[in-house]
């Protein structure tokens, strides 16, 4: 990853936050659900391993890096 696409993910990131607390101000709500049901049911179904053959080392690294541990 590059120093253009990092800077790119932050001001996403930021943006997406600034919009998200606007929209709260006028009633909005927002739902925050558990990740961990979602990545257990992917787990038990053998997800990961099937997408870590698929991906390359380097892919596979970044998802990590950005959802944490899968395996």
């Amino acid at each position: 990853e590059n120093a253009s696409n990092s800077r790119r993910r932050v001001d996403v990131l930021t943006m997406t936050e600034m919009e998200q607390q606007n929209l709260t101000k006028w009633g909005l709500i927002f739902n925050e659900p558990d990740p961990q049901p979602f990545g257990d049911g992917l787990r038990r179904t053998g997800f990961y391993p099937d997408m870590r053959e698929r991906l390359s080392d380097q892919a596979w690294s970044l998802v990590e890096k950005y959802a944490g541990g899968l395996a």
